[in-house]
């Protein structure tokens, strides 16, 4: 008897001096991203017969060193989350709503890939799959011609990268048994280490054999998904990262019906300031 006398005496005193959470905003200030060169796109690299099927491994190596990249203009505006701007205390002039941002161009060293493609009467579709700081896939539709092919290309990419990110959450507080309430804030620093990323592009490349000069473009904006808070709510992230851009110059040379050997450059751009270049170089082996 005496311990419920006890237990319920200390349940009172909770009741009275605890607090409840009536809103909760996570509001991203700082990051750092990875955004690594996009998979090159490719057609048949060459001439394919009507109703004809060609399938192709290649591996490529495009060194080139990392370069961290400020991004300015981006604006993490907080809106009207009714969580915390109905809250009293809440004062828009001490959010920082201007974000600290910066891109790391990183260029994969080695990739590899599988190519299917295969031509009806002029056009041709293909998939790709691959391996390229993580793993990715492409589904590709184009035009075939004796000496030159054009095409676009979808694809889906689980992005290996690094990404950490900062910021303050700010939790409105209502406390018990009163009519006080407050804001209180909080830092927080997280990281993750992988991301999907949706990619659209095009490719073309003209050919007399056994010598073809080709070039690719390939798209993706990152969108990256974010950890939970301490009490388990999500942070986001109220504005778009800027857009990456890869494209890919190469010169092929055709040794034999199988082996083929390619020479050029990759180029990363987008919406931030800068063009940052590399080499690359690959081989190609023809299995039918």
């Amino acid at each position: 008897m005496k311990n419920l006398f006890v237990l319920f005496f200390v349940l009172i005193l909770f009741f009275l001096s605890g607090c409840t959470i009536t809103g909760s905003y996570g509001h991203v200030e700082t990051f750092d991203m990875e955004v690594a060169a996009a998979h090159e796109l490719r057609g048949a690299g060459g001439y394919l017969e009507p109703h004809k099927s060609t399938m192709r491994l290649s591996a490529n190596v495009h060194p080139g060193s990392d370069k961290k990249k400020r991004l300015s203009g981006i604006v993490n505006k907080v809106g009207n989350c009714k969580d915390i701007v109905n809250c009293n205390g809440f004062n828009i002039d001490t959010i920082q709503e201007n974000v600290n941002g910066a891109y790391t161009i990183n260029f994969p060293i080695v990739t590899g890939s599988f190519d299917f493609i295969r031509k009806m009467e002029n056009m041709l579709w293909g998939v790709n799959v691959g391996i390229d700081n993580g793993g990715d896939g492409n589904f590709l539709f184009g035009f075939n011609s004796e000496h030159f092919e054009i095409g676009f290309a979808l694809g889906i990419w689980l992005h290996a990268r690094n990404f950490e990110y900062s910021g303050t959450e700010y939790n409105c507080v209502k406390y018990a048994w009163t009519s006080k309430e407050e804001l209180v804030a909080g830092s927080f620093t997280k990281n993750s280490d992988m991301e999907l990323h949706f990619t659209y592009g095009g490719f073309a490349s003209a050919y007399i054999d056994p010598v073809s000069i080709s070039y690719s473009i390939n798209v993706y904006r990152p969108h990256p998904s974010y950890g939970e808070d301490w009490d388990g709510d999500k942070l986001n992230a109220n504005f778009d990262y800027p857009l990456v851009v890869t494209q890919y110059i190469m010169l092929g040379m055709r040794i034999n019906k199988y082996l083929e050997f390619r020479l050029g450059a990759v180029n990363m751009f987008g919406g931030f300031s800068g063009s940052y270049w590399a080499f690359n170089g690959g081989v190609g082996f023809y299995i039918k």
